[in-house]
C-alpha cells in the first residue's frame, strides 16, 4: 500500500509532478525543500515516479 507522500503526489496534475520530477533532479533543489513545499518525502517522490521499481 502506498505511503501517504506517494498518494500525495499521484493526486498532483501531470505538470505539477513534471515540476516536483524537476526539481528532485536539479542539483541545487534539495529534497527537504520539496518536502517542506508540497509535503512529498525523497521517497514518495521516487516511488510516485517509478512505481514499478518498488513492487514487491
Amino acid at each position: 500500500m502506498p505511503n501517504v507522500s506517494v498518494k500525495r503526489f499521484r493526486r498532483l496534475f501531470n505538470d505539477e509532478q513534471s515540476r516536483v520530477i524537476e526539481m528532485a533532479w536539479e542539483d541545487r533543489t534539495p529534497f527537504e525543500a520539496i518536502e517542506t513545499l508540497l509535503g512529498l518525502s525523497e521517497s514518495g517522490v521516487a516511488r510516485g515516479y517509478f512505481p514499478t521499481q518498488y513492487k514487491r
